[in-house]
């Protein structure tokens, strides 16, 4: 999702633009980027990362911030290496993509919303502890540069929008 001003017309009249894009998939993450790099600089993107464990079918978009039903324990080798590999690859395209496209002051940052329901098996571990290890590792990057790169709850990052700007 990207969050950017666009000019309206008006003397000082912003207005926030939304796109959804599926950066997990290649050609989303091509889109996404291309389509940031067009609109740059950008205020803000927004990265909604896949459930930590792999599922025997993918699930729809919108269950992405859902409880998901029971995780089985076994999951085909080749769904949990598909897995595995695109989480990795949202990751590194979204940051890439986050980094070319945003300039101190006009960009705040990069907002990574992550699972609402902890990880069921050891991948779905290791990935969350990948997610963490990352963050910390890259958010100096982006505060050399006065921007900021959140890992938060997605109701976390709801209330914190809807609190009154000082």
């Amino acid at each position: 999702m990207v969050n950017e001003q666009l000019f309206t017309g008006e003397s000082g009249d912003l207005e926030p633009e939304w796109h959804d894009a599926d950066a997990g998939t290649t050609i989303g993450a091509g889109l996404l980027s291309d389509l940031l790099r067009q609109r740059r600089p950008v205020e803000e993107v927004v990265v909604v990362l896949p459930p930590w464990d792999a599922r025997h079918h993918p699930a729809p978009p919108e269950a992405v911030l859902q409880v998901p039903p029971e995780v089985p324990l076994e999951v085909p080798l080749e769904v949990t290496l598909d897995h595995a590999r695109g989480f990795v690859e949202s990751i590194a395209m979204s940051a890439a993509t986050a980094r070319a496209v945003m300039s101190s002051p006009e960009s705040i940052g990069m907002t990574i919303l992550c699972p609402t329901t902890p990880a069921l098996t050891a991948l779905g571990a290791g990935l969350q502890a990948l997610m963490e290890t990352w963050a910390d590792v890259e958010r100096s990057w982006w505060q050399d540069r006065c921007m900021q790169l959140a890992l938060m709850q997605p109701a976390q990052c709801l209330s914190e929008r809807a609190a009154p700007k000082r």
